[in-house]
């Protein structure tokens, strides 16, 4: 149950679903103990007053078209729309859960050059995303599918729960984001599309829900 109704469409019970078990044990530049992957069983209703709330209850990555970094935050996922509700959707979560979380350290993609708005990612460095977060393109599909090859993939690795695409949409048709930008394009990023498959759009697309997870250790 959560304990507040913050960031989602009405204060209800979210369920999780185990997804892999210590899928980054021992891994990253600070190695990671023993841990639990959990992922949302459904894509989330987002609150009417969330920013970049759309159709009343989905999200936009972005508030604006694009999936860019910046000079300050060159990693488009961690200056989007999605990672700010991300953040709202943890002060939902009760305290004996979010105790047990851990704050999730991975190779991110990096998008920017001062010289003007990029169609692939260019570069990845170490970093937090927070002890709530969306999955990648790799951690659902198991490759780069509409990603830039190589550095969209990071040191992710597919998730057990998504090795049959029917736990991609487990039983919801809605489709929900991944926190990977689109190659070939300055705008677009990546999702599931509501069939199933990996897909991508804009980023101010206003059909998309989220679907977070979480580390517990």
């Amino acid at each position: 149950p959560l304990v507040s109704a913050s960031g989602v469409a009405a204060q209800q019970s979210v369920r999780f679903l185990l997804a892999h078990f210590d899928p980054y044990y021992c891994c990253g530049d600070s190695s990671k103990g023993h841990h639990i992957a959990f992922v949302a069983s459904a894509a989330i209703a987002v609150a009417k007053t969330v920013t970049g709330v759309a159709n009343d209850s989905f999200l936009m990555w972005n508030t604006t078209n694009t999936n860019q970094g910046t000079a300050n935050q060159k990693n488009p996922y961690l200056g989007s729309n999605l990672k700010a509700w991300e953040k709202a959707f943890e002060a939902c979560l009760p305290e004996g859960l979010t105790k047990y979380l851990l704050a999730q350290r991975v190779l991110l993609e990096e998008r920017y050059s001062a010289s003007g708005p990029l169609s692939d990612s260019n570069s990845w460095s170490w970093q937090d995303i927070g002890k709530v977060w969306s999955p990648s393109e790799m951690e659902v599909y198991g490759c780069p599918v509409w990603g830039t090859k190589g550095y969209s993939v990071g040191f992710d690795c597919q998730f057990d729960l998504f090795r049959d695409t029917a736990h991609r949409i487990n039983g919801n048709r809605c489709t929900w984001w991944l926190r990977s930008v689109a190659s070939g394009s300055a705008s677009s990023v990546c999702y599931v599309y509501s069939y199933g498959h990996a897909g991508y759009n804009s980023a101010t697309i206003t059909w998309v829900r989220p679907r977070p997870g979480f580390l517990v250790g």
